[in-house]
């Protein structure tokens, strides 16, 4: 097993007030990669993406801004999605393409808002354990404060301050760790504010066999077409079955 690869990310900021906002995608991304984009945005808007993306968060326990994520498997063609945003705002937003047959199943996630100067992102168990995880913290708050710290043992990802005090920032970071259960340590934002923080984990892929063999004599031999012995009767084997993971699989 093998933890999930970042392809590459995105991001940016609007400079003029506006109803939506559009999210470019990261660079290189292919059919059947996980995206993951994140909205940090001013006001107490309900935001919405285009069709075929799943919204996994979108806290309203404040009126000055929100936080939202989504994400998609990339399909044969990919655009980059409107974010409609349904009033007047400004805000920031970052992308992240999670290489194709890196991950498996779908993102989880955790939030956590607050108030004051340092956003802290919530604890989160992954649903299926400890294998080779793929994580995130990603912090949204009111203003164009400056953050000036990055989770213990995270690595900077993207980061966007607003254009103005009109606007809200958003800051991600990532880290691989084979853990079932974290907890992001805080970052600091230069001037306390109302803020959102997220903590998303990504499964890693099964491994895959397409083929097991077994060495009978110190010569290595395809399991298919061995015989075996079931109840006194030698039979021939036409298949079996192992387990990767949590999954069962024939080879």
């Amino acid at each position: 097993m093998a933890f999930p690869t970042i392809r590459s990310t995105n991001s940016g900021r609007m400079v003029t007030a506006s109803s939506t906002v559009t999210v470019s995608l990261p660079y290189g991304h292919v059919q059947n990669d996980l995206l993951i984009i994140a909205v940090s945005m001013d006001g107490s808007r309900t935001m919405s993406a285009p069709a075929g993306w799943t919204l996994i968060s979108n806290p309203t326990n404040t009126t000055a801004n929100r936080l939202a994520v989504w994400y998609k498997v990339r399909g044969f063609t990919e655009s980059n999605p409107s974010i409609s945003i349904g009033a007047t705002e400004m805000g920031t937003w970052i992308s992240i393409c999670i290489t194709k047959d890196t991950y498996s199943g779908t993102p989880e996630i955790a939030t956590v808002y607050g108030v004051g100067n340092t956003p802290d992102a919530p604890s989160l168990t992954a649903s299926w354990g400890a294998k080779d995880n793929l994580w995130f913290a990603i912090q949204g708050w009111d203003y164009n404060y400056a953050a000036t710290s990055t989770p213990t043992g995270f690595t900077d990802l993207e980061t966007q301050q607003a254009y103005s005090t009109s606007g809200a920032s958003i800051w991600s970071s990532y880290k691989q760790d084979a853990v079932a259960t974290l907890n992001p340590s805080s970052i600091t934002i230069t001037t306390g504010e109302t803020w959102y923080a997220h903590t998303v984990v990504v499964r890693p892929a099964a491994v895959a066999y397409e083929k097991v063999s077994v060495k009978v004599n110190d010569t290595w031999r395809s399991a298919a077409g061995m015989w075996i012995k079931v109840d006194g009767v030698w039979k021939t084997m036409e298949s079996l079955n192992i387990k990767v993971g949590d999954v069962w699989k024939t080879v």
